[in-house]
């Protein structure tokens, strides 16, 4: 067989297998914005008739990487309808004693943030009947690490947060503004950041307390519970010294998945310290206009809150001499889908949130709720749950067809806190809401 017929085979087998997923993937005039909108109307009507359906149950379970003195600190495998489970795997900074190898817990959350948020913009806007050319998002928290590190207690963590959606349509301005209105009301990560959820911790030590313990070994240990404290010592002093260095951002940019129709729906690049970017891509579960074949954004999220909250109860043990043979996290949420469906708003998004520690370690159990406590603390995912934030939203809209990717600014990796990039118009309307898309812009303004 000559090259050219080799070609030629391979062309049609492209064709044959493109053919094939199309045929499994929704009808194309059935998916408006990559939305399944016959199934998620039908889902919808079901789930008025019954509303014991809307009740979920999210369940995400991680371990603290004990095993090993390198790589990766934290990892859990997060399900998928359709694709079976993906290992997702995180690690501190180096800066806080990690080595950077792999993604951060926070760049999660904010990576499943921006799908979920996204998702539920491109789901109302097509119930809308609302085009959606291009979606891109951007979120940015302005970030304080002043009682993270225990610098001085009780400073706010967030002190901004602010959700910039990029969009090439042909609906109005107005149109657009409506979206957005309704997004914030049934976007379920918008829930979570705006209304106070406190966690449920509870603690189960598996080891025996030894009534001899000393931190003798703690001592000669460069690296104890996977963590260079030498290094994180060495930073809360220089942040005592500076203040102004406890002054954090973080910023996470991805895009809806216009240009495909099947597959996941929203991608991210993240950054890591010394692995390079990592993409991470989610996909809305079937019941909810998506096609299942990767991970949900929220699971993402909750793989976060697991990965630094863990994170932050190995510090503060490592800080205070106590060693960790075992940290096994589960996080468990019972949510209720009524308002994200639209069958009823102002329904709580979030019924109960468990999370049960599984730790090791030859401590009294007295020892490790003190360590408890003060993780509930620094934790920034804690306090992202616990503590109302309500997000600026604006929505942009292009007016270029030069560029149709993200542009190369990298995505930032709690970064010292400067100016915003852009700097935003908010005009007033005549009724007196604030409408913040009252410019165009181009993709070169990014």
């Amino acid at each position: 067989m000559g090259f050219g017929n080799f070609t030629d085979v391979l062309k049609k087998l492209a064709d044959r297998i493109e053919e094939k997923v199309s045929n499994l993937s929704f009808p194309k005039h059935l998916l408006l914005n990559r939305i399944d909108l016959k199934g998620f109307k039908e889902v919808v009507d079901q789930y008025m008739q019954n509303r014991e359906l809307c009740k979920k149950t999210l369940d995400v379970k991680g371990i603290w990487r004990l095993d090993l003195d390198y790589g990766p600190q934290f990892e859990t495998r997060l399900k998928t309808e359709r694709a079976g489970e993906i290992t997702v795997q995180m690690d501190e900074l180096t800066l806080f004693g990690g080595g950077g190898t792999a993604l951060h817990p926070i760049s999660l959350c904010m990576a499943g943030f921006c799908g979920c948020y996204s998702a539920a913009f491109a789901k109302w806007a097509a119930m809308e009947g609302i085009e959606l050319k291009q979606l891109m998002i951007r979120v940015k928290g302005d970030l304080d690490f002043s009682s993270v590190l225990n610098i001085e207690e009780n400073i706010p963590i967030v002190d901004h947060y602010q959700i910039e959606l990029f969009i090439e349509s042909d609906a109005s301005y107005e149109e657009l503004y409506k979206i957005s209105e309704i997004t914030k009301r049934r976007c379920f990560c918008y829930y979570c950041i705006s209304t106070s959820t406190i966690p449920k911790i509870t603690l189960k030590n598996e080891g025996k307390p030894s009534l001899n313990h000393n931190n003798s070994n703690f001592k000669d240990k460069k690296i104890f519970n996977r963590l260079n404290l030498d290094a994180y010592k060495d930073t809360v002093e220089v942040f005592k010294q500076n203040r102004s260095l406890c002054k954090r951002f973080i910023e996470a940019k991805g895009h809806w998945r216009l240009d495909v129709q099947y597959g996941p729906q929203f991608e991210i690049k993240l950054p890591t310290e010394s692995a390079g970017e990592i993409t991470v891509q989610t996909d809305e579960t079937i019941i909810l206009g998506g096609g299942g074949t990767s991970f949900h954004p929220v699971a993402l999220c909750i793989a976060g809150f697991s990965g630094d909250f863990a994170t932050h109860f190995a510090t503060i043990a490592g800080l205070r001499g106590i060693e960790l043979k075992k940290l096994e996290i589960r996080s468990k949420m019972y949510i209720d889908l009524t308002t994200g469906f639209g069958i009823e708003d102002s329904v709580s998004m979030i019924d109960n949130f468990e999370i049960e520690l599984k730790v090791e370690s030859n401590v009294s159990d007295e020892e490790l709720l003190e360590v408890l406590e003060l993780a509930k603390k620094r934790s920034f995912c804690h306090y992202c749950y616990s503590t109302p934030v309500f997000p600026d939203v604006f929505v942009r809209k292009f007016i270029s067809e030069e560029e149709k990717q993200p542009s190369e600014e990298p995505t930032y990796l709690l970064g010292k806190k400067e100016k915003n990039h852009i700097n935003l118009i908010h005009i007033d309307d005549p009724h007196n809401i604030k409408v913040m898309i009252k410019r165009d812009i181009t993709m070169k303004e990014l």
